[in-house]
């Protein structure tokens, strides 16, 4: 299960975020809310692969998606601010500690959940 949740978290996160997303997000609650969206839709349909139980896994994606809306919204606006002044080192610390949260929230909620 925990690769399919670095899988699926991956594939959300990344490969199904749009650079309107990206680029936006940190500015405007709209691009924020629709990376969120698309991600816990995403995340839940990989997940219903690998996890027969619908009413847990749906209360793991929606949690998730919550925390994956508070995390963005703080990493988001911190490697933005690091970005446009330069300061390229703590911008990529920010994106690693962005996905390094992710995952410890994916992972400690699936071991409670599941």
């Amino acid at each position: 299960m925990i690769c399919a949740i670095i899988i699926g978290h991956f594939f959300a996160d990344f490969v199904l975020q749009t650079d309107w997303m990206a680029l936006n997000k940190s500015r405007e609650f709209v691009p924020l809310a629709v990376h969120i969206l698309v991600y816990t839709v995403a995340l839940s349909a990989v997940m219903l692969f690998v996890q027969a139980l619908a009413v847990p896994l749906l209360a793991w994606a929606a949690l998730n998606g919550g925390l994956h809306f508070v995390t963005d919204f703080i990493t988001s606006k911190t490697s933005r601010y690091f970005y446009d002044n330069g300061k390229m080192r703590l911008f990529w610390v920010v994106i690693g500690a962005d996905q390094m949260v992710h995952m410890l929230c994916l992972i400690i909620s699936a071991l409670l959940l599941f």
